[in-house]
């Protein structure tokens, strides 16, 4: 017997700090999502428009209907799972104000969810990964959301290197910008410290972001941060991301530079990241800690798209 296939799609469109995603629910529907509609979806001129594209699933544990309907505080199996697709439809490992938007929609939307809305856990699925990462997301207010990003990881082959260097100065430059600081928060970022202003550094992060991202020493390509320290205690940040390019705010990239300029001396463990969209708190104790991301999600509309178009 065929299965009945949705084409008209309900979704929601929410951001983090002007980051924004379109999220759509197939937890317990059917659709024909692919390469050809994320790309429709996310394009500004004849889609919805986004950065990303979030896909609501069940998670892969086999306890999900025990999870689903019967949320304890401190369980840890994934309450839901998603996919993270930037616009060119590849999927991200990691985005930090997303996984704030998607903890908020399932909190207030999910009818099991009424009486519980302090502390979820999601997965975030992976390419050809039975089994994604786990994140644990606090709500703090109404809109402000704490994440446990998990612990950064240094070496050349959680970046992806295509060759053995020192990853704290990977071995690449384009005029001013050299020898960056790599560190992976379950994706590769490059961090490039600067001096310069702020209408210089956006300019450039449009110029040299595509090309650093694209840079062979990547096997599979990276996030570029541009950062300027302002202080101990507060770092500005502008970035290109990988698949999607420059954006208002990236949640793992500013975590990526906060954990870059504590290791480098010049920043305290807990930092305000001003990025385009605004700021956002970051936290790094070191020594096998996780890095903690505290920021805003926010409703932008919701609305149906046909697929069938």
């Amino acid at each position: 017997m065929k299965k009945n296939i949705d084409t008209i799609i309900p979704f929601v469109k929410m951001h983090g700090l002007g980051n924004d995603f379109v999220i759509i629910d197939a937890r317990e529907t059917i659709n024909n999502i692919n390469s050809t509609t994320i790309k429709r979806i996310a394009n500004r001129k004849y889609g919805v428009g986004c950065d990303q594209l979030l896909l609501l699933k069940k998670p892969s544990t086999k306890k999900y209907n025990e999870t689903h309907n019967n949320i304890a505080e401190k369980n840890s199996n994934p309450y839901l799972a998603f996919f993270i697709f930037n616009p060119d439809a590849t999927i991200a490992q990691a985005c930090g104000n997303g996984t704030r938007c998607v903890a908020r929609y399932a909190m207030d939307n999910d009818q099991n969810l009424k009486n519980y809305k302090k502390e979820l856990t999601l997965e975030v699925k992976e390419k050809n990964k039975k089994k994604g990462q786990t994140i644990t997301v606090k709500r703090i207010s109404k809109r402000m959301f704490r994440v446990n990003m998990g612990m950064p990881a240094f070496k050349p082959e959680d970046l992806a290197l295509a060759k053995n260097c020192n990853s704290e100065k990977i071995p690449i430059a384009n005029g001013e910008y050299k020898n960056p600081f790599g560190v992976s928060i379950g994706n590769p970022h490059a961090v490039f410290f600067s001096k310069n202003t702020d209408q210089k550094l956006i300019s450039d992060i449009k110029i040299w972001g595509p090309k650093f991202e694209h840079n062979n020493i990547f096997k599979e390509r990276a996030n570029i941060s541009f950062a300027r320290i302002e202080s101990t205690q507060n770092v500005t940040i502008f970035v290109w991301e990988r698949g999607a390019g420059n954006t208002n705010a990236c949640g793992s990239a500013a975590c990526a530079t906060v954990v870059a300029g504590i290791k480098k001396g010049l920043l305290e463990n807990k930092v305000k990241a001003k990025m385009q969209g605004g700021e956002m708190l970051i936290e790094w104790r070191e020594n096998k800690q996780p890095i903690f991301m505290t920021g805003s999600a926010d409703y932008s509309f919701h609305g149906k798209i046909n697929l069938k178009q």
